[in-house]
């Protein structure tokens, strides 16, 4: 078995390209060729945070390798980025075509003491609940226009 010493002496290179390919895959300035060393590199890392961690393990080494491979995947496996125009244009375009508020009856003289108890008839064409709004509860059905 080698040193920790030896250990790090020959592989310090390839985690400091590991780093510095990370740094350029986060802001999007990779080529397919780096990207394919980017792969490489991080299952070498990660075959020696396993060789770190059952010969050294608790030192630097073991730790900043805990931190590299970590960091890679997470760069590596990230999902994809969900840009803030898609959200905005789904909430002002998509999302209201979805749903639609349309008012069935005026509600305006009900008591609230009473629970109106909305249900949807079992063929959704009518929205059924009670109401004291006249005066008396009465149970109600209003159709529900279906476009």
């Amino acid at each position: 078995m080698e040193s920790l010493g030896a250990f790090v002496a020959r592989r310090k290179g390839d985690w400091e390209k590991l780093q510095q390919l990370l740094a350029q895959q986060r802001s999007g300035a990779l080529e397919l060729g780096q990207l394919k060393l980017l792969d490489s590199l991080y299952r070498r890392a990660t075959g020696d945070l396993a060789y770190a961690q059952s010969f050294f393990p608790g030192t630097d080494a073991h730790r900043f390798l805990n931190q590299l491979c970590g960091s890679a995947y997470g760069s590596i496996y990230q999902p994809p980025r969900q840009h803030w125009t898609a959200v905005r244009q789904f909430h002002e375009n998509g999302f209201p075509g979805v749903f639609r508020a349309e008012k069935l009856v005026n509600m305006g003289k009900h008591d609230y003491r009473l629970e109106p108890n909305v249900s949807f008839s079992p063929d959704e064409k009518w929205v059924v609940f009670r109401s004291n709004m006249l005066g008396q509860t009465y149970a109600f059905a209003v159709e529900v226009e279906k476009k």
